[in-house]
């Protein structure tokens, strides 16, 4: 496998994505129990929304963006993905990304906002709990301009680090960074 050209498709991934116009926001909502009612509830009790509402907002923008970036690159772009990988994969991945507000994972020592894996569905990405806590508070309704866009392309580098371990990128704590980041 050439590092060097998966990087580079990975990277003109990113660069499309940041490039190409924004996507319709899309709400996508987590099943869970309801409250108890309490003569408290309606639009005046003060609710102010679901605590994961804006991360999921921004995450799915983020990786539709990558993703359709990705379907609609050059194919040239991704020759040198591994053979059990093609560019519509790759998409789909990042598409997929899995959300599980719940859980916590921890590597060398670390807390990780996103996590990455096969199971018998195949390969996936997920986003953990500290990613939503930490877009939690994320005015996604009223920002625009330059601070989505560098938000959404933060995002979008993130998830094209976490599709390069699928590559065998970045496998240990040292080179995380160097390769998996670059």
């Amino acid at each position: 496998m050439n590092v060097s050209r998966i990087t580079l498709a990975l990277a003109c991934a990113v660069s499309l994505s940041a490039c190409s116009a924004s996507r319709q926001e899309k709400t996508v909502y987590v099943k869970s129990e309801p409250a108890p009612r309490t003569n408290l509830d309606g639009s005046s009790s003060g609710g102010g929304g679901f605590v994961t509402e804006n991360s999921q907002r921004i995450l799915k923008m983020a990786a539709d963006g990558l993703a359709d970036s990705i379907a609609n690159a050059s194919p040239g772009i991704f020759v040198n993905l591994p053979k059990n990988f093609t560019q519509e994969q790759l998409s789909e991945l990042i598409r997929n990304v899995r959300m599980n507000p719940q859980n916590e994972v921890t590597r060398h020592g670390e807390t990780l906002m996103f996590d990455w894996g096969s199971d018998a569905k195949g390969p996936y990405l997920v986003a953990l709990k500290p990613f939503f806590w930490a877009y939690a508070s994320f005015p996604i309704k009223q920002l625009k301009g330059d601070v989505l866009a560098s938000t959404l392309r933060d995002l979008r580098l993130k998830l094209a680090h976490e599709a390069a371990h699928h590559f065998g990128l970045g496998l240990t704590k040292e080179t995380d960074q160097t390769e998996a980041e670059k």
